[in-house]
């Protein structure tokens, strides 16, 4: 167990780092009535000069924490992972395998929790051996592009308009997909938001479908999502809706009723 004092500790002033401190007044200056602010507006927020929230703004957008439209600056999706490494830290990986272990022996299948970082989906744990149909290695700690996964559209359906507007823009600064790719990869997640679940045929391998459901926090705030993925789809398809999307909707609902999943 970990105890914080109330007190702040006390440390020399050559020890202070001001910049950092102002980056952080500039994260948690965002909320649901300020998603995208200006310089001046982020400035007056944060009471800070404004050239100190243009240096740390600047700074933030290089590592991936803020994106721009135009003269308006957002958050992107990566400051969860701020979160979420205290996350993993509080004994909750194994509380999530547990869950995903429930999931593999009702279905047999490796079974997956997915958090979102930037344009990324991380594998932060497994259940199960890997199918030996599946050519790629999805190990836990493995990244894959959020947009072309199950476990990505899952979790982008559930974002607030900001968000997914910002992970939006993050796209076309750099440049993929484009056009009618990036036009279709939105009207996936848009049905994967009406349908509640995600599916994917062909997911990085011919004849591979990955099965994903977002995991949603006491806040109905998505966290992440438990994905699964299989060998064909047209002879499996009475699989996945029987079997597969009851298991991870019963695991992704008791995992966000525990209390350490906040």
């Amino acid at each position: 167990m970990i105890y914080c004092s109330d007190e702040p500790i006390s440390i020399k002033h050559s020890d202070f780092v001001k910049s950092f401190e102002n980056g952080l007044k500039i994260i948690a200056s965002y909320d649901q009535d300020n998603c995208f602010m200006t310089l001046g507006q982020l400035s007056k927020k944060t009471s800070l000069a404004r050239g100190a929230v243009r240096r740390s703004i600047l700074t933030l957008i290089s590592l991936g924490y803020v994106a721009h439209v135009d003269r308006l600056y957002t958050l992107t999706p990566k400051v969860l992972d701020l979160g979420f490494s205290y996350f993993m830290k509080n004994n909750c990986l194994p509380i999530i395998r547990f869950h995903l272990d429930e999931v593999y022996m009702a279905t047999s299948e490796q079974s997956f929790f997915c958090h979102l970082i930037g344009l990324d989906v991380v594998f932060s744990a497994c259940v199960g051996s890997s199918s030996r149909f599946l050519k790629i290695n999805i190990a836990e700690g493995k990244a894959l592009p959020a947009a072309g996964t199950s476990a990505g559209q899952a979790i982008l359906s559930q974002l607030e308009n900001e968000e997914f507007h910002s992970f939006i823009a993050m796209l076309k600064d750099k440049g993929s997909p484009e056009g009618e790719e990036l036009e279709n990869m939105k009207n996936m997640v848009f049905k994967a938001r009406r349908q509640g679940y995600a599916i994917v045929e062909n997911d990085f391998e011919p004849g591979v479908t990955s099965v994903a459901v977002p995991v949603f926090n006491r806040e109905k705030r998505v966290v992440g999502a438990f994905s699964i993925f299989m060998h064909g789809h047209a002879e499996r398809e009475g699989f996945i809706y029987k079997k597969i999307l009851p298991s991870l909707f019963v695991q992704a609902d008791l995992i966000g009723k525990d209390l350490l999943f906040r």
